[in-house]
């Protein structure tokens, strides 16, 4: 019997561990850091539990130089065997400006560190890593094995008090789901300075780029993310 190869999957976890705005409730950030270590720890049992993909994560934050800036326990996490390598750029001018030309930035960095290994994977999946993968569904739109370069969503949040609706011309930026092809070519696309300048969400330039692409796309209703909103002080379904 021949063996089937498992898909290859690269998470890219995207962090601000250290950001430069002041949290009056959160001095030191270590309650934004235990929920990135804890949300770490949830995708290693994520992973645990759908062996027929072959997982590995890339980890890029853009707040700190070094690791021994970080909580022992974020730095425990940092050390799981599917997390491949951590890059430190340590440059979040960009991002205090606008948040998603901070982490196309880090993206940028990836690609130019690792853009041979990139290609290797079957899917990347854009990750913001400090909210929580409670369910299987991203794997199980996975195992569907659509025929599509991309997997998004303009979702509905689910607040503990309510809801927010989705909105036009945005797809989410949280997460979502490419081919290593059309993810280079989404972060290729983009021009940082630009997107500062003239004031452009990233969840409008991700909608921008593959609706006028020839890549194709699938939409999704949810993707099973638990987020912590520090502005709404609430957690969301996502």
């Amino acid at each position: 019997m021949t063996n089937l190869r498992k898909p290859k999957i690269l998470f890219i976890c995207l962090s601000s561990y250290i950001p430069s705005f002041r949290d009056s409730n959160d001095l030191d950030f270590l309650d934004r850091q235990e929920l990135y270590g804890t949300a770490l720890w949830q995708l290693g049992r994520l992973i645990k539990s759908n062996l027929d993909f072959d997982c590995e994560a890339i980890v890029i934050d853009n707040t700190v130089s070094s690791l021994s800036s970080l909580s022992s326990s974020l730095q425990f996490q940092l050390r799981q065997d599917f997390i491949k390598d951590v890059l430190l750029i340590n440059d979040n001018n960009l991002g205090s400006a606008n948040k998603g030309a901070g982490e196309y930035l880090m993206c940028q960095a990836l690609l130019s560190k690792h853009s041979d290994y990139l290609v290797s994977f079957d899917w990347v999946i854009y990750y913001t890593s400090r909210h929580l993968i409670f369910s299987n569904l991203i794997f199980n739109y996975l195992r569907l094995s659509p025929e599509c370069d991309a997997l998004v969503s303009n979702t509905e949040y689910i607040l503990s008090g309510g809801k927010i609706g989705p909105t036009g011309g945005n797809f989410d930026d949280v997460i979502f789901i490419m081919r290593p092809e059309c993810f280079s070519a989404y972060i290729h696309s983009t021009d940082t300075e630009l997107l500062v300048k003239n004031k452009i969400g990233s969840e409008a330039h991700l909608f921008n780029f593959l609706t006028s692409s020839s890549f194709n796309y699938q939409m999704v209703y949810r993707w099973g993310l638990l987020r912590y909103d520090y502005g709404l002080h609430k957690s969301e379904i996502i």
